[in-house]
């Protein structure tokens, strides 16, 4: 679901060529409407997401589907302009409705660091499997606006997997002690609960910036490639493949659990990120500029995928979690902009200094958020076992 509910920023670069050739309007119109599109999507997804967290999620998301399948539909095989953009912004405000669930659903899971890796593996095999076909197939609309539809109709397939509320009430303890533990209260209410909305809070805030740090670059890097270290096309879309592999390869790492743990990883992993950044901006090396950019593909899934796992301890329901992705794409969705902006005013250098400054910013608030995170989730297992025991206990009782 949370793959169906970002692919729309995966699928930007396409999305503005095909508006570009539908409307016949300038390339920066055409930006302007599907970033109007991406940010529809994510302030669609913080209006609902409280209704994500409760026993409709899904439904709702079963609405967004439907959503996107008609309208994409519509947007694929109708070039009337009125049309066309209805379509296209019904599609929108459906992947917001899909993400917000998707995202809510993602916290019921009890491994939150293999859950976000096994999402990051996922979202990256479907994303190269339609990013690979748009070229074959010319990239027209049918292609590029059809794809949306196909994969919101192998979700309704699906639909029925999506968890109903956290695994951890869910499973299968009978009678009192199931009554019981379907009462308690969520991990916010554990300890601290000023801390945990706090960084429930800050890390859905954070995300934003995230998402202006990361794909800023990401808008540029064709520019630099070309401006400064002298790349010929062909090796710009090797590149931009491998950036595809480098994503796949890096969920594989938080496959590996909690050896690092959470707090640690992801400062690892945004301080190396920035390095990239900011090396890939200053070198005049094809090998060297190739090698910061892929080593950046391999950290940036991973990054964002400790931000939603930080989300999801931090209160089990999906309160926060089903809100970060919708801030990421707020951000995103002013990225070009901001990059662009930032690459004309001060050159290459301007955009690798920023990223190291918004870094040096959130990595330490994001950190703090991971490390609540992490204790909220000793609370709570520390809880369940006393839990168990005490319900163990009591059915050895005499009568």
């Amino acid at each position: 679901m949370m793959t169906i509910g970002t692919l729309g920023a995966v699928m930007s670069p396409y999305m503005i060529e095909v508006t570009r050739s539908v409307l016949d309007v300038e390339m920066r119109t055409a930006g302007i409407l599907v970033s109007a599109q991406l940010l529809t999507s994510a302030l669609i997804t913080f209006a609902v997401a409280r209704l994500a967290n409760g026993p409709h999620r899904i439904r709702l998301a079963g609405v967004g589907l439907l959503m996107v399948i008609i309208g994409f539909a519509g947007a694929a095989f109708i070039s009337a302009p009125p049309v066309f953009l209805t379509a296209l912004f019904i599609g929108a405000a459906g992947l917001g409705i899909i993400g917000a669930a998707g995202g809510a659903a993602f916290a019921a899971f009890r491994d939150l660091n293999r859950a976000s890796g096994v999402f990051g593996v996922t979202n990256r095999i479907i994303c190269a499997g339609i990013l690979s076909m748009i070229p074959i197939f010319s990239g027209g609309p049918a292609i590029v606006f059809g794809s949306f539809s196909a994969l919101a109709l192998c979700g309704l397939a699906v639909l029925f997997l999506l968890p109903r509320a956290p695994l951890a009430t869910a499973r299968g303890l009978e009678g009192q002690q199931q009554s019981a533990l379907q009462d308690k209260p969520s991990h916010g209410d554990i300890r601290m609960p000023g801390r945990l909305k706090l960084a429930g809070a800050g890390i859905v805030i954070l995300s934003a910036f995230l998402g202006i740090m990361t794909d800023a670059f990401y808008a540029v890097i064709l520019r630099v490639a070309q401006d400064q270290v002298n790349m010929t096309m062909a090796q710009t879309g090797m590149l931009l493949s491998g950036l595809t592999l480098g994503g796949f390869l890096g969920s594989f790492i938080l496959l590996l659990g909690r050896r690092l743990g959470r707090p640690i990883s992801l400062t690892m992993f945004m301080v190396s990120a920035a390095c990239m950044i900011l090396l890939a901006t200053v070198t005049n090396s094809i090998p060297v500029f190739a090698a910061s950019v892929l080593i950046f593909g391999v950290l940036g899934n991973p990054i964002l995928c400790l931000f939603m796992a930080t989300a999801g301890a931090v209160d089990e329901t999906g309160r926060w979690s089903g809100q970060v992705m919708a801030s990421y794409m707020v951000g995103a969705s002013f990225a070009p902009f901001i990059g662009s902006s930032v690459y004309d005013a001060a050159g290459p250098l301007g955009v690798g200094l920023v990223a190291v400054g918004v870094c040096a910013v959130i990595t330490p608030l994001a950190a703090y958020c991971a490390l609540v995170s992490i204790r909220a989730e000793r609370a709570f297992e520390m809880r369940e076992a006393s839990s168990a025991g005490y319900f163990a206990q009591g059915s050895l009782s005499p009568s």
